[in-house]
């Protein structure tokens, strides 16, 4: 239950903020309320409590529980990526599977280390020749980032 005494806004306020508002969030916002800790819980009671729906709150989080969408599961085949002119551009994710699938082993392709400190070392996947859209293997090398900022290639530096 609700102590709409103790609120700085009326039902009415509350009723045009929610059925205005996309998100929970934007709610809390037109209402002036803290839009974290246990707001949301307040704000979802009182709606609950006033019978309106939130059918129409599309905002961030709106989809939680939901089937994943299947577009993004898509998985491109590394044939198709290993490639000169790839489209293929998230090189943090190329990285994990071409570990994942053997083709790069887990060291500094320059000087061997695996571990800094007693812990695993960082290691960036370089492109040889500096053209970063080049995934083709020969092309790729793991680096630690001491060795790697050394390069010629580093940050672009062939880049004329």
């Amino acid at each position: 239950m609700v102590n709409w005494r103790r609120r700085k806004y009326s039902r009415e306020e509350f009723t045009e903020a929610w059925l205005n508002s996309s998100s929970i969030a934007q709610v809390a916002k037109r209402l002036g309320c803290n839009t974290t800790g246990g707001g949301y819980v307040s704000l979802k009671l009182a709606a609950r409590e006033l019978g309106l729906d939130d059918r129409h709150m599309t905002g961030q989080g709106w989809n939680i529980g939901w089937p994943s969408n299947p577009a993004r599961e898509r998985v491109i085949a590394l044939s198709d990526i290993l490639v000169k002119n790839s489209a293929y551009t998230t090189i943090w994710r190329l990285k994990r599977r071409l570990l994942r699938a053997g083709l790069l082993t887990y060291k500094c392709y320059l000087c061997g280390l695996t571990e800094w400190n007693g812990k695993p070392i960082t290691l960036q996947l370089d492109h040889i020749n500096g053209a970063h859209l080049d995934h083709r293997l020969e092309n790729l090398r793991l680096l630690c980032p001491n060795c790697h900022s050394q390069t010629e290639t580093f940050a672009g530096r062939n880049k004329g």
